[in-house]
């Protein structure tokens, strides 16, 4: 095939671009990130709509729609200037979320795009309009402690518009905070604690114009454990009737649990979703009504082109050691034996011992790195209490001795008396089942036992076959399981070949790893 100057070629590396010359076996093509010389094997043309009708090409409905939608907008925004506004390069679903959610005035919406999608961007979209219009005055964005700042920099660096973010030194009973500042982004963290009254000068202060919440799976509903209390906050400011219209924005609205979902559904809308002990099934058809979501794989620019490549998900198979199996069989037998000792206890500390064993369970299908550090300090608590529980005890019986030999005090009486009470406190608490410590024991030295792990060589092999020239993104839950993954990596291909992040920037003790040069003063390993 031939191409000329100027048409459009995808690539399954570099994305899209412009023929600059086809060289015969080559073509030279200009990309957003430079200038590359392609296969013509690599690369396909991609057809303008008036190509494809001159061709009579049938292609899926969704990329058509998707192409004519981000023409259409193309067009219009060069015509009129009608997102001039925006300093941003916008995308056709957000364009969509905005007209979506800008049809109907009050709304109730949740948007729930994949993450990566730009939530503020489309909140920007939404919210010029409605404040140019002077439809809003007053607008309250409730979001995590850690995204206060962002939310507030992009809607002015972005939009132009101008938000206070909260503080509780500025919300005092005399300053009178929520009746002189109407457009807010407040931490959810922070408002939940109704600190000092602070929740009655909410619902005092003057009605909301538009309420956004950020992160909205935060606003949880448990069967069990009852609401959390950012959602109770929520709740308590719909429920006074001082909001008008809503938006939630989360990536994950659903996440296994429906009583859950139609909890939060049940804020934006109650008169829709009344009862939460109804099957979600009978809820689908109100769903379109209430949900926006935005996929990955469909999100085009507004040439039509896809953004993502989509998913490819991999089933890895792989097989214990003699040793990893004999460990994860006698760590099996351990919860199991423990879950059997929960459900002979009280509510509460029945629950507090299945706790502990979720954790477990969480930690051992990471890797034994990550559980061996756990169970080290569990049997090391344990120990520890042991001896102090001798301690005490010994030191009961010599006073105990000393008083019946020599005198009869009460001030000694007492003494003992909260020596006993001391014993029976470390003595109750939290136990996961019967010899815990020589089962913890035996756990420990199962575990020490495991030099290698199967999992970490069933990568290293991946890496090897699959990516032997690709830059590779792990994340792994724990700390422990990223030093173990970290330590193969660099015996295998040298100090350069690892950068990491974590919460503290320090590489986890559980494991032995010589931390380069290089690492050394940016890093710190714990011991």
């Amino acid at each position: 095939m031939t191409y000329q100057i100027g048409d459009r070629i995808i690539h399954p590396k570099f994305g899209t671009g412009k023929v600059l010359i086809d060289q015969g076996i080559t073509v030279v093509i200009q990309f957003d990130h430079g200038i590359e010389a392609c296969e013509k094997s690599k690369i396909s043309q991609v057809f303008t709509i008036e190509q494809t009708l001159e061709q009579s090409i049938w292609h899926p409905p969704l990329p058509v729609i998707l192409r004519g939608l981000a023409a259409t907008i193309d067009s219009l925004n060069d015509r009129w200037s009608v997102f001039s506004r925006s300093r941003v390069r916008l995308l056709p679903h957000q364009l969509w979320v905005c007209r979506k959610v800008l049809e109907h005035w009050p709304f109730h919406w949740l948007i729930a795009d994949d993450v990566g999608l730009g939530k503020t961007i489309e909140a920007g979209l939404i919210l010029w309009p409605l404040i140019s219009r002077q439809v809003v005055q007053r607008v309250l964005i409730l979001c995590p402690a850690s995204l206060v700042d962002q939310w507030v920099m992009r809607l002015r660096s972005m939009f132009d518009l101008r938000f206070t973010a909260y503080t509780s030194a500025a919300d005092t009973a005399k300053s009178g905070f929520w009746e002189t500042h109407d457009q807010v982004v407040a931490s959810l963290q922070t408002l939940r604690d109704d600190y000092r009254g602070r929740h009655e000068r909410i619902l005092s202060a003057p009605n909301w114009d538009l309420l956004i919440v950020d992160e909205a799976h935060h606003l949880n509903v448990n069967e069990q454990g009852g609401s959390t209390l950012t959602f109770r906050l929520v709740q308590k400011i719909q429920d006074a009737q001082k909001i008008q219209s809503i938006i939630f924005f989360t990536g994950t609205p659903h996440r296994g649990k429906d009583y859950s979902f139609l909890a939060l559904l049940k804020l934006l809308r109650p008169d829709i979703f009344k009862d939460l002990n109804k099957p979600l099934e009978i809820y689908l058809n109100d769903l379109r009504n209430v949900i926006i979501r935005n996929n990955k794989q469909n999100v085009t620019d507004l040439q039509g082109n896809l953004l993502f490549r989509g998913v490819k998900t991999q089933v890895i198979t792989y097989y214990y050691s003699p040793e990893e199996q004999i460990f994860y069989e006698t760590l099996t037998e351990f919860i199991l034996t423990g879950k059997a000792y929960a459900s002979s206890l009280d509510g509460f500390n029945g629950h507090a011992v299945a706790l502990v064993l979720i954790a477990l369970q969480k930690l051992a299908s990471s890797s034994v790195a990550a559980i061996r550090r756990t169970l080290k300090k569990r049997l090391d608590s344990i120990r520890g209490k042991r001896l102090q529980i001798n301690n005490l005890r010994e030191y009961r019986h010599k006073l105990k001795q000393w008083v019946s030999d020599y005198t009869k005090n009460e001030e000694f009486e007492t003494e003992l008396d909260n020596l006993d009470e001391q014993i029976e406190k470390i003595s109750s608490d939290l136990r996961l089942m019967e010899n815990e410590e020589q089962r913890l024991e035996q756990l420990v030295k199962l575990s020490n036992s495991i030099t290698t792990e199967t999992r970490i060589n069933r990568i290293l092999t991946l890496l090897k076959d699959d990516f032997p020239t690709s830059s590779v993104l792990f994340f792994t839950e724990y700390k422990a399981t990223q030093s173990l993954l970290m330590s193969a990596l660099i015996e295998k291909y040298g100090e350069d070949c690892v950068v990491f992040i974590n919460g503290d920037m320090e590489v986890n003790d559980v494991v032995t790893i010589h931390i380069p040069p290089h690492f050394k003063g940016k890093y710190r390993k714990r011991y």
